[in-house]
């Protein structure tokens, strides 16, 4: 940003001949002469004592920030400085009569105009000049603002992250055991998705906008799990064999990571109930999401917070976070009714819903937060595991759940259990519950199929005796020992 000298010497005419009488410099003056009086501590603290209020909060929103804030942001916290021509610049005679903060700083000099390599492109900023900043008698920075308070806890939570990543196994199961060819769009056929839905835990609807198993498929593809060999979807065995044993928590990491570092899968325009219209303009997924996420940061495991509340305190502290600019007028969303939303006004039915959609979707189902079992629309929390995910930390995990096989031939796993147990067991075994922990039963055909892909018998029994803890029924034992594919 400029120096105090540079500021000045770029003002017009006119407005540095106000800035100078409001300093007591009457007639043509010097830049020079003028920041000369300007960098004058004694004199500066005179100015500030004079200053109204609102223009002091505004110094003091300025001071530490070496770039200021876009012009946008500031003029519509502080004020619009008004542009004027010659004759009705001396007929309105702004600097006298300075119609907000805003005015009253530019025509004291005490703060200047320029513009900002952004992510965005080139953005005006007001700032403060760069040698004016530190002979100001404020202090350094704003304190930041308080958090949430608590509110009043729900009966119970739920939570998504687990069956999300049991769900994505099942696919994953079915893509490996079945010929599963999607259309020219992606799409499954309605029996294809009808038969790997069938045991999932969570909502299996088909895949549309930016819902639970759009996100699931994104996920599965973006991690390379699933990939297109000419029109057949298969798994990538070789990522696949990587991803399998991790424990829980990594796997439920690299499914966050793979959402929060995508830049194709664009939150604000899968918001239910926005459209976004084709056109120049484009917004940046990945800004939005770092910075609420640095919001969900700062709250604290398990204490329960209005998603009001929350929506309340990033509209008064950073209702800027997905538009660096803070330009409300050149995105072109719609309301699904048709209304164009354009403008701060729209804040809540554009920005709101983005917070609403990603806190009780992405970050729901990821497993980041969970929502209040009565009105998950009102109450939410940060879970251990999405304390995790933003920390890079793993969070204490439970003790290692067991299978168990009973004398019916049924493999129960439990919730929680490996998901490499699982897929195992998903190669020997037909599904046939998926709460409240899955059940599979042995079967003479998913022998047959195992032992077709190398899996005899004896590494059957071997795998069971060890995931269960050398429980296997004598039963189930003495049938595996006969069986001949």
């Amino acid at each position: 940003m400029k120096t105090l000298p540079q500021h000045l010497e770029d003002l017009p005419p006119l407005v540095l001949e106000a800035v100078a009488a409001n300093h007591g410099l009457i007639g043509p003056v010097e830049p020079t002469a003028l920041a000369a009086r300007l960098a004058d501590e004694d004199y500066l603290r005179n100015v500030l004592r004079a200053a109204p209020p609102e223009a002091v909060a505004a110094l003091q929103t300025l001071k530490g920030k070496p770039n200021g804030l876009p012009a946008a942001v500031f003029q519509r916290r502080f004020g619009v400085i008004r542009r004027f021509g010659g004759g009705r610049f001396q007929q309105e005679r702004p600097w006298q009569q300075p119609a907000n903060a805003a005015e009253w700083l530019w025509y004291r000099g005490l703060i200047a105009r320029g513009f900002v390599e952004t992510p965005t492109g080139l953005v005006e900023h007001i700032a403060l000049p760069t040698d004016l900043a530190p002979l100001l008698p404020l202090p350094a920075a704003m304190p930041s603002p308080p958090f949430l308070t608590a509110a009043a806890p729900p009966d119970a939570w739920q939570e998504d992250g687990d069956a999300f990543l049991d769900d994505l196994l099942t696919l994953l199961v079915y893509v490996h055991q079945e010929r599963v060819w999607p259309d020219a769009y992606g799409n499954w056929s309605p029996r294809d998705w009808e038969a790997m839905t069938r045991p999932w835990r969570g909502v299996a609807e088909p895949p549309q906008g930016g819902n639970r198993a759009a996100l699931l498929l994104f996920v599965a593809r973006r991690l390379g799990l699933v990939v297109m060999a000419g029109r057949r979807l298969r798994l990538a065995n070789r990522t696949v064999a990587d991803w399998l044993p991790q424990d829980r928590f990594a796997q439920a990491q690299t499914l966050f990571t793979a959402w929060r570092t995508a830049t194709d899968w664009n939150d604000l325009c899968l918001t239910p109930g926005l459209e976004c219209e084709p056109g120049a303009w484009r917004n940046d997924p990945l800004l939005a999401r770092e910075a609420l996420l640095t919001w969900l940061g700062r709250a604290s495991v398990g204490v329960p917070y209005r998603l009001d509340a929350l929506l309340d305190l990033l509209y008064a502290h950073d209702p800027d976070f997905q538009r660096p600019d803070g330009n409300y007028e050149t995105w072109y969303i719609r309301h699904r009714q048709g209304e164009l939303l354009r403008g701060f006004a729209h804040w809540h039915a554009v920005e709101g819903e983005l917070i609403r959609y990603l806190w009780t979707g992405p970050l729901f189902w990821l497993g980041a937060v969970a929502l209040a079992a009565d009105r998950p629309e009102q109450r939410w929390c940060l879970t251990a595991r999405g304390a995790g995910f933003l920390s890079g930390q793993a969070p204490a995990l439970p003790p290692a759940t067991r299978l168990v096989v009973d004398e019916a031939f049924r493999i129960h796993i439990p919730e929680g259990a490996a998901l490499y147990d699982r897929w195992r067991v998903a190669q020997i075994a037909e599904w046939e519950a998926s709460q409240p922990g899955f059940r599979y039963r042995l079967s003479r055909r998913r022998l047959q199929q195992a032992a077709a892909a190398g899996i005899s018998p004896e590494r059957v029994l071997m795998f069971l005796e060890e995931a269960t803890g050398n429980a296997v029924p004598d039963r189930v034992r003495r049938a595996l020992s006969r069986f001949r594919p």
